[in-house]
């Protein structure tokens, strides 16, 4: 079974469904270890909203090389919800 990690987002995040500001982000495509990883070393992560309960995702739009990764900003990243 794939352990969750953390993720750390230096930005405010609001929910596209309700507007309300998004905290503790997780991730499935860190190394699985339950540690805390900068959005900008995961390609994909997600927050549940705490007042409409929608699981909000955030998936890098475009492929980045390795060294471009620290430029990246939350902006780079689409973010759609996945339940209502």
């Amino acid at each position: 079974m794939h352990e969750i990690d953390y993720v750390s987002l230096d930005a405010d995040a609001e929910c596209p469904v309700c507007g309300e500001k998004l905290a503790n982000f997780e991730t499935k495509s860190g190394p699985g270890a339950q540690v805390t990883l900068d959005f900008r070393e995961v390609d994909s992560f997600y927050s549940r909203c705490t007042k409409c309960k929608s699981i909000i995702e955030f998936s890098l739009k475009d492929p980045v090389k390795a060294g471009d990764r620290e430029k990246l900003t939350v902006d780079n990243y689409q973010k759609k919800s996945v339940i209502y």
